[in-house]
This record gives structure tokens, sequence and C-alpha cells, in this order.
């Protein structure tokens, strides 16, 4: 099941009319805290998938008491996903582009979250990863391969050394690259790791070593 929490409907309507136009059964909408409570029982499940408003415990309506705080609240949420496996995917207006903390925790801009949505949902049963859709849409598997590797050079241009002495830059950024070119990627990845063992690999040679595969992949 995909929760959506937010607690503006009105806006809700005008960028998702599909949500209120379409049925889904797989999607369940949440607009306050009451409806948040009514279905708290089976909301931390590992088979779910969580979005969540990310203002939506600053909201009056959903506040508990004169002493609550809605950092709290929201840091509490986001706790109970994280112990019990439930990917979360926090959308707002303030939110540029797309950021993933780790692979189960999904920040997005609240536009692009809606629009992807909606292909999402049309895919549901033909692909199994809706975060990756979501972040990067229909065309999700070229876009985050160009994401990848943005966030790998940005990475590497702040480093100090020319060769790389540790495994951080091939587990963060270049293994999401190779999940999506091959279908067992730990042979070629295996690779790379040699070559740091080696103190052969330097920061050009696994940027150059990467877009080749990338290369390869899109002919």
């Amino acid at each position: 099941m995909i929760y959506i929490i937010d607690d503006k409907p009105n806006r809700q309507e005008l960028i998702a009319p599909y949500l209120f136009t379409e049925e889904y059964t797989s999607v369940k909408r949440i607009n306050n805290i009451s409806e948040l409570d009514e279905v708290k029982p089976s909301l931390f499940n590992a088979n779910n998938i969580i979005c969540l408003h990310d203002s939506f415990f600053k909201n009056p309506i959903n506040t508990k008491g004169l002493n609550n705080n809605p950092s709290d609240d929201k840091r509490n949420f986001e706790s109970d996903c994280s112990n019990n496996g439930v990917k979360l995917i926090l959308f707002s207006g303030d939110f540029s582009g797309v950021k993933f903390s780790n692979e189960s925790f999904l920040t997005i801009e609240v536009n692009r979250f809606y629009s992807n949505l909606r292909d999402a949902l049309a895919n549901l049963k033909s692909d199994n990863d809706i975060l990756r859709f979501i972040a990067f849409g229909r065309n999700h598997k070229h876009e985050e391969i160009f994401f990848r590797k943005h966030q790998l050079v940005e990475s590497i241009a702040h480093l100090n050394k020319s060769n790389l002495t540790n495994y951080d830059a091939i587990d963060d950024y270049v293994t999401p690259i190779y999940e999506v070119l091959y279908h067992e990627p730990d042979d070629e990845l295996e690779k790379l790791k040699d070559y740091v063992d080696s103190d052969f690999l330097t920061n050009q040679l696994l940027i150059q070593l990467t877009e080749n595969q990338i290369k390869q992949y899109l002919k």
C-alpha cells in the first residue's frame, strides 16, 4: 500500500487530480492527524511506502496539545519508518530536485513528486522499485544514471588525493549506477575495489571507467 499523507488537499487536487478521478486500490490518501491515527496499526509495515508532506506535523490541525512539538512528531515518525523497514518519501514545495539519504528514504519537490507518482502507479506491476520511479520519472533508469554520475563527479572533486584509498566513492556513488547497468554488478564492482587495493585507481580513472560503462549501456 502507498500512503500519501498530505495536509493540503486543495493543492493535492489541483496538481494531482488523477488521485480524485481515478481509482487506485493500492493508494490511501490521508489529510489530517485523525485519519493518520486510524491507519496507524497497519501503517508501519515493510511492504508499505509512505509519502509524507514535510510540514504535515507543523499544521495546527495536526497538533495534539499545547506541549506538542512538531519536530519531535516528525522525527519519531521517521524513526518508526526506519525501524520497521518502511520506505519513506518526504515531499515539499521547499525542496529542490531529488535527494536519496539512503535507498529507503527520499526527499523530493512536491510538483515533481505528484507528476512522477502517476507514472509510478501505472507501472506498479512491472516495476518494483517505486522510489526510483517517483524520483526520476518514466525514464528513471537513464535519469538515475546521470544523477548518480553527477554525484560521483561532485564527490570526487572535493577529494584531496588523486588516488582513492577506500571504497567510499564506489559504495556510495558507483554501486547505484552499476545496479542499473548490470543485472549482477558484483564482479564489476570487485574489479574497481581491486584497483583501490593496488593503489591504482585515481579519481579521474574512476570517472572515466564509469563513463565508459554508461556509454556501453546506452548504445
